[in-house]
């Protein structure tokens, strides 16, 4: 009897050490996303979806290419090598593209703000189908493409059709990259399209090269102890939006080593101010960035007084609306080169051609 009990203490032992190192092994392999979980197993991957704003978890995605035999109806389960993509937003395209998978598109909302030239030629032979934006979806042009999985920004509602679209093989799955603050963790998101596709390891090492990449531009910063400030924004009817203390864009000009007058404003969005208060805050601010448009003269007929403040008068604003679709295609995973673009304008001598942002037209 003393035998049956030694040996049934040590396979609960051993049942314990197994659980505890199953639950080393799952921990999840992001490090600067927070609104979506990366879970890697020896032959699949799980990843965990999180609502920005309550942190709850909005969908679980069993990824692999061999299925298992019993599945549970609170996952959703991915082949990845058979997924033929409808991606619904320009960042997506951009991580696609990055991990060298634009053959897995099969349908787009639109070419109208499209960059990519590999998936114009695309559009233009037929070979992916236009099928409109989420509350105009042309069903049948969509299964006509073959498409079964539809990334799109994630509101924390669900996809127009979304049960319709599930009985007829189409999977739908929800993405935050536009809501991580840190601009690491937005890019970290093209390990979420690596797993999806199957390119998991190629993801991992395009982001490592992001990572190392922007590192060394926050360090390279740092070098300059004067903060040059800067206005960004502009107006839209009469108030002037900007970027609040706590977003993203104030992150960048933190990281950047420049002098942002609303970075202690609270907040993960824009805060809205009017024109007077703008131009007594920043009427001799040098640099205006991220106006939206591509000419001073545009400036000027959104509002005359503009042409007080002292970045108009000494043509110091720039922006990235003269190739506007490149910008939001490929910004979201290239913070790195965002921040050497601000560095070079606030502290550079102007030797260095600038990646994403432009001085605009007179």
């Amino acid at each position: 009897m003393k035998f049956w009990s030694i040996l049934l203490c040590i396979w609960l032992f051993a049942c314990q050490s197994n659980d505890n190192q199953t639950r080393e092994h799952i921990k999840s392999t992001t490090r600067y996303a927070k609104h979506f979980q990366l879970f890697e197993y020896q032959n699949h991957q799980i990843i965990h979806v999180l609502n920005p704003k309550t942190n709850k978890l909005e969908k679980k995605i069993w990824i692999s290419d061999h299925l298992p035999q019993s599945t549970n109806e609170s996952y959703i389960y991915i082949q990845p090598h058979q997924v033929k993509l409808c991606p619904m937003a320009s960042s997506h395209i951009g991580m696609l593209n990055r991990i060298e998978v634009l053959d897995r598109v099969s349908a787009l909302p639109s070419q109208n703000y499209l960059d990519n030239v590999i998936l114009k030629k695309a559009i233009q032979h037929g070979k992916i189908l236009e099928v409109g934006f989420e509350n105009q979806l042309q069903l049948e042009k969509l299964l006509r493409s073959n498409t079964n999985l539809i990334s799109y920004s994630g509101f924390g509602t669900e996809f127009p059709q979304e049960s319709k679209l599930k009985k007829l093989g189409v999977l739908t799955i929800q993405n935050y990259d536009w809501e991580e603050l840190n601009p690491l963790g937005r890019a970290e998101w093209i390990l979420f399209f690596g797993a999806l596709t199957g390119k998991l390891n190629e993801a991992k090492n395009e982001f490592q090269h992001i990572e190392r990449n922007y590192l060394h531009q926050v360090k390279r910063a740092k070098r300059y102890r004067y903060k040059k400030e800067v206005i960004s924004g502009n107006l839209v009817g009469d108030v002037w939006y900007l970027p609040a203390g706590q977003s993203y864009a104030a992150q960048l000009f933190k990281d950047a080593q420049i002098r942002y007058r609303y970075e202690k404003k609270k907040g993960t969005g824009s805060i809205a101010l009017s024109l007077e208060e703008i131009l007594k805050n920043h009427r001799h601010t040098n640099i205006w960035l991220n106006p939206g448009v591509a000419s001073k003269k545009a400036l000027a007929l959104i509002n005359p007084k503009l042409k007080h403040l002292k970045a108009f008068q000494n043509n110091q604003i720039y922006c990235y609306s003269h190739r506007m679709n490149f910008y939001w295609e490929n910004a979201s995973l290239m913070p790195d080169r965002i921040l050497s673009d601000y560095i070079e304008i606030c502290h550079g001598r102007g030797n260095k051609v600038l990646y994403f942002y432009k001085k605009i037209k007179p």
